[in-house]
């Protein structure tokens, strides 16, 4: 976590330093709950930390013109808005597909995999707000998107694990 800030200094892939904060979240929750590392928690480790350097590309494309007035990096800043814009599209992808494999690993349900679907539904609500031209929403694809698409699906495997 402290590296990140610094990362934009050296390297574009500083929002990968932001999402390897994350992967650490469930993987060490997971070994502090049952004393060992598997397969499932760290899918679901990878997949959060895609979610949020996905995210935070799609923040930083409003950054561009001061990254490069001081010469930080970043993606949006280093190969431009669309390319980033797509970068974090597939980051999304790929998070989602990462859910979907980390609940066979764990046997979820149909409650977990609704929550799924409709995480994969507002990511792709999301990345319809945001364009390489108009980035006037987002904040609204940053913090309202997230926000409910988190509580959804936090709500649907709660309900999947208990049902």
């Amino acid at each position: 976590m402290v590296v990140y800030p610094y990362a934009k200094r050296f390297t574009w892939l500083a929002h990968l330093f932001l999402g390897a904060v994350y992967l650490m979240i469930p993987t060490a929750i997971w070994i502090a709950v049952t004393n060992e590392l598997s397969r499932a928690a760290l899918v679901l480790g990878i997949g959060a930390g895609l979610w949020v350097a996905g995210f935070d590309i799609i923040y930083a494309c409003q950054d561009v013109d001061v990254d490069r007035r001081e010469k930080l990096h970043s993606i949006p800043a280093d190969f431009g808005i669309p390319a980033a814009l797509l970068t974090s599209r597939i980051f999304h992808a790929v998070f989602a597909l990462c859910l979907l494999y980390a609940g066979t690993l764990l046997g979820a349900g149909v409650f977990y995999r609704a929550g799924v679907a409709v995480m994969a539904l507002v990511l792709a609500y999301e990345h319809g707000l945001v364009r390489p031209r108009d980035l006037s929403r987002v904040n609204a694809a940053f913090f309202t998107a997230n926000g409910v698409a988190s509580i959804i699906l936090f709500v649907l495997v709660a309900i999947d694990s208990i049902a």
